[in-house]
């Protein structure tokens, strides 16, 4: 009977999951409609080096925690960062704009959306630098 409970507990969890993620999705479609100025400017500064995109993203989407700081001297424009350095920078500002660390709650759903595309430029950035 144990392992019955137990089955059914896991397709019952991965049943509320799936549907979450329908719904969040759905929501997310709607949300990135209205942001298509935003998401144009993000895929724009996209094309440009790591430092331009970086410098981009903090200016124009500044992180909601007020500590969270473009660190490296990289607020200066024509100011380069080593290879090793800009990984590190890179780290910590998907660490400042993770989507898992926003309150939808306190920002909103559209921060969250917004943070979720920044975070998955950073990623890739990141990836390609290792």
């Amino acid at each position: 009977w144990f392992k019955d409970c137990a089955e059914i507990l896991e397709r019952y969890q991965k049943e509320t999951v799936a549907a979450e993620e329908e719904k969040w999705n759905k929501e997310r479609e709607e949300i990135v409609k209205g942001l298509e100025k935003e998401m144009k400017g993000i895929e724009k500064a996209d094309e440009k080096d790591s430092q331009e995109f970086l410098r981009y993203v903090y200016r124009v989407f500044p992180p909601k925690n007020k500590e969270h700081k473009l660190e490296g001297g990289l607020k200066k424009k024509g100011f380069h960062v080593e290879h090793d350095k800009l990984k590190k920078i890179l780290q910590k500002a998907v660490v400042h704009y993770h989507p898992d660390k926003v309150d939808t709650e306190k920002h909103g759903k559209v921060w969250k959306v917004l943070s979720e595309e920044i975070t998955k430029r950073l990623t890739r950035r990141y990836e390609r630098m290792k």
